[in-house]
């Protein structure tokens, strides 16, 4: 599925302004908000959602004001670039990825989403293992939802870099079709990504059942074997050609690496129905 994408774009210039406040994210941490507010900006564009998108731009012009970013004259190299590419097919699973992702959230209900906050908690700590932890004392912590609709922090990461490098070919002369593989490539990992924090959060909640059932025993059965076959792929495009992979019988089978996690998840999210 291959399309242009058209980038001349209001769209690209407001995340170019937003890309002078990144610069300083290593002394102040990233904003998040922002990149959240332009992933939804950018599926209202994609989806024609006129008044969706003018809503939230609105929001984002709201908050450069607050954050003192003054808009900035934008003269482009060229003025309207075209570029063979498949974005939209990523983008397509990027957004479907997130829809997953959030609806596992939903159904495992808020004490699930309690303990896993914590066990990222505890896995974050022990990331500084310069001190003695008590991980006892997390359990003590008030566990208090903002919002149950959630966006993992290397996903919004991927999209951030994604949109930089998009943001490259439309604002300077660096190589087009570079920054458009790299644009595709963060993104094809954040839909990965997406796809290993539902089978990690999925196995957190599991991993203190005595007894395992068959249907989760089938579950972690197949994870294992999608990860064998990653590890066997890399370095090849998993998702625009079919990978062709060497079985132990030496005969060639046809598999989808993204197609195989989607497949999981879907198994993971039918175990709450």
């Amino acid at each position: 599925m291959e399309n242009e994408i058209n980038l001349k774009s209001e769209y690209y210039i407001l995340y170019y302004q937003f890309l002078e406040l990144d610069k300083k994210s290593l002394l102040y941490g990233r904003n998040d908000e922002l990149i959240i507010a332009f992933m939804l900006y950018y599926k209202a564009l994609i989806e024609n959602q006129k008044e969706k998108t003018n809503k939230i731009k609105d929001r984002i012009l709201d908050k450069f004001l607050e954050l003192e970013i003054s808009p900035k004259q934008i003269k482009p190299y060229t003025k309207e670039c075209k570029l063979k590419n498949n974005l939209k097919l990523h983008f397509k699973e990027f957004f479907e990825a997130i829809k997953l992702f959030n609806n596992f959230r939903k159904k495992i209900g808020k004490k699930n989403r309690e303990n896993i906050a914590k066990k990222m908690l505890e896995y974050r700590l022990q990331y500084y293992n310069f001190f003695i932890l008590d991980v006892e004392k997390i359990e003590y912590i008030e566990y208090k939802e903002k919002n149950i609709t959630y966006f993992p922090l290397q996903v919004l990461n991927e999209f951030h870099n994604t949109m930089s490098h998009l943001c490259s070919i439309f604002i300077t002369t660096r190589s087009n079709d570079n920054n458009i593989n790299r644009a595709e490539n963060h993104l094809k990992r954040a839909i990965l990504d997406i796809y290993k924090v539902i089978i990690k959060d999925f196995f957190i909640i599991k991993q203190d059942v005595t007894k395992i059932r068959d249907d989760v025993a089938e579950i972690r059965n197949d994870v294992a074997e999608i990860r064998d076959l990653e590890y066997k792929t890399i370095g090849t495009d998993r998702i625009i050609t079919i990978i062709e992979v060497i079985n132990s019988k030496n005969n060639k089978h046809k598999d989808d690496i993204f197609k195989k996690y989607k497949e999981v998840c879907g198994k993971i999210i039918n175990f709450y129905n």
